[in-house]
């Protein structure tokens, strides 16, 4: 199973990757504290709206930084909260917990409308990590579209782009088993 974890900070390579997201900004440990379940969202942009408004302090948004195990680094576009006495916390629960996040605060990063797609560097020189990367662009891609054809009340163009995300999730199922075997 492939799990994203907290990347080493001191690694030449993840530095790298952080200066070819937000050039010039240092990316910092940032300590996770989850809030309860309870949110309508697992968005940690609409996470850390709604608990602003709720408890005040301010959203800081940037990039999350993940490495999954040695195969590739991904900067997702994140928010984090600055609590009222100006600590930054990462609240957002994720799906493998871990004591601290590697953020990169980028103000150039405003939230209004769709998610960002994820920016994804392979850590190894392997066929099946490039197609993976290439998969999972391609599918928030697709999955955009869809919404918009959902929207706009086109129903054979979501139905088409249903048949390529079902098509293509079984080919990032199958990768995702074949990197899995790697580790």
């Amino acid at each position: 199973m492939l799990f994203a974890q907290t990347p080493d900070p001191t690694s030449s390579q993840v530095a790298d990757f952080c200066n070819q997201v937000a050039p010039g900004i240092t990316p910092a440990l940032i300590p996770c504290q989850p809030v309860a379940d309870e949110m309508d969202s697992k968005r940690s942009v609409s996470i850390v709206r709604q608990h602003v408004a709720k408890y005040g302090g301010e959203q800081v948004n940037g990039w999350a930084i993940t490495e999954t195990r040695g195969l590739f680094l991904e900067a997702e576009a994140y928010s984090a909260w600055r609590d009222p006495t100006g600590k930054l916390v990462d609240i957002t629960p994720r799906p493998s917990p871990s004591k601290n996040l590697l953020f990169i605060q980028d103000e150039k990063r405003i939230y209004s409308g769709p998610l960002l797609d994820t920016i994804r560097h392979p850590l190894i020189d392997d066929v099946n990590v490039i197609r993976f990367i290439h998969a999972l662009g391609k599918h928030a891609t697709l999955n955009h579209q869809l919404e918009q054809a959902e929207q706009q009340g086109n129903e054979g163009k979501a139905d088409r782009l249903d048949r390529d995300l079902s098509k293509l999730e079984k080919e990032i199922a199958q990768l995702h088993a074949r990197l899995s075997r790697l580790l």
